[in-house]
């Protein structure tokens, strides 16, 4: 299947996932900004498994609401979310480190509870009938993005703008940025009500390429189960020995 033969509303949310891809670093800067600020790894262990004690209760209350979100509000949705997050990372450089980095991290997990709706709007705006030919295209594009950005952001973060001062204005600037996706979501994604996630099971083929898609998405699904982000992070700046500058935690 060629580009232009993809129908516009796969083609609006394709390019969406290539747009906002490059932010996915955030996951590894979060790391990387609270051990240069002097966060021990037991203490950022401890941050986040708090955190996921205290989302437990908001997972079950915003859940009950899900059916409720139209797709398209629900994506909407998850931008702001995640520019708050980001936000909130980089005010805690100044204002109660601690506290507010817990705060982003409860939105993070307060956003992810709407994650399924990036499957539903694909089964909404992927033809059945040709699905593995448009996911082809969905993790043709997005994922170069993706690597391409991750190598310019870890040269910039990594070696022009190294400081957790810096850290904390890219988080702010990314945070940001999700203005500019809310806005592309609202001009070019339809509606997709709620009550259009409801619909018969489909079934698809599984061609060469698609299957060689599919094992790089699980195994890049499976590095991140054996190694998160956290885990990856200080094993590359304490076993490795990563030059960084380590000061005291902001409060």
């Amino acid at each position: 299947m060629k580009w232009s033969d993809i129908l516009v509303g796969a083609h609006r949310y394709i390019v969406y996932h290539t747009i906002i891809s490059p932010i996915l670093i955030t996951w590894y800067m979060l790391s990387v900004y609270m051990l240069m600020a002097g966060y021990s790894i037991l203490e950022i262990g401890l941050l986040f498994t708090v955190v996921n004690i205290a989302s437990i209760p908001l997972t079950y209350l915003i859940g009950r609401l899900f059916d409720r979100v139209t797709i398209r509000h629900g994506l909407i949705l998850i931008d702001v979310l995640d520019g708050v997050e980001n936000v909130l990372y980089g005010l805690s450089y100044r204002f109660l480190g601690p506290l507010t980095i817990s705060l982003g991290l409860l939105v993070d997990r307060v956003s992810r509870i709407f994650y399924p709706l990036y499957q539903a709007a694909e089964k909404q705006l992927y033809p059945k009938d040709r699905l593995e030919e448009v996911y082809a295209w969905h993790m043709r594009l997005p994922l170069p993005s993706e690597a391409i950005s991750f190598i310019v952001l870890g040269y910039v973060f990594g070696v022009l703008f190294p400081k957790p001062i810096h850290y904390a204005i890219g988080f702010i600037a990314i945070g940001t940025s999700s203005i500019f996706t809310v806005m592309y979501l609202v001009k070019y994604l339809p509606r997709l009500d709620a009550r259009e996630r409801i619909g018969d099971v489909f079934t698809f083929r599984f061609d060469r390429e698609f299957k060689a898609i599919l094992t790089l998405e699980a195994l890049e699904i499976l590095a991140l189960y054996l190694a998160p982000e956290i885990v990856l992070v200080n094993y590359m700046m304490t076993t490795l020995n990563t030059s960084i500058t380590i000061s005291n935690p902001p409060i």
